[in-house]
């Protein structure tokens, strides 16, 4: 991440996203194979939220993070990104728990929004 950052942070960022058993300090030095040959689908996906959430940047575009997750650990992390303030959050998924939709401030079907060919789309915020 191209600075130093305290094993505590990224042990209780891997523990909020239900990773703790790579939470550890010998977790935490572990090698990833290629690829993450050696890891989940679910379990990549948590980590590279995790490694988002330790960059605390101003925005946050998490893709698809639902993807490769049982029910209760989707739900997990529905809430912890709902949970986030402070920043942009703008969620790409095809999946999100109907309830809680509703805390979004705006939702963009592109489905409905964009009948277009290609569905490219540019968001620019000035």
């Amino acid at each position: 991440m191209y600075r130093n950052i305290p094993d505590k942070k990224p042990a209780q960022a891997l523990q909020r996203l239900g990773l703790g058993k790579f939470a550890g300090k010998d977790a935490l030095d572990a090698m990833i194979a290629e690829n993450g040959a050696n890891l989940s689908g679910g379990e990549k996906k948590r980590i590279c939220l995790a490694r988002a959430l330790l960059r605390d940047t101003d925005v946050l575009i998490p893709d698809e993070p639902l993807a490769n997750l049982d029910d209760a650990t989707a739900g997990m992390i529905e809430d912890l990104l709902l949970s986030i303030e402070g920043k942009l959050l703008l969620v790409v998924s095809h999946q999100f728990t109907e309830k809680k939709l509703s805390s979004f401030d705006n939702i963009l079907n592109l489905n409905k929004a964009l009948p277009y060919r290609n569905n490219l789309v540019f968001i620019f915020f000035a």
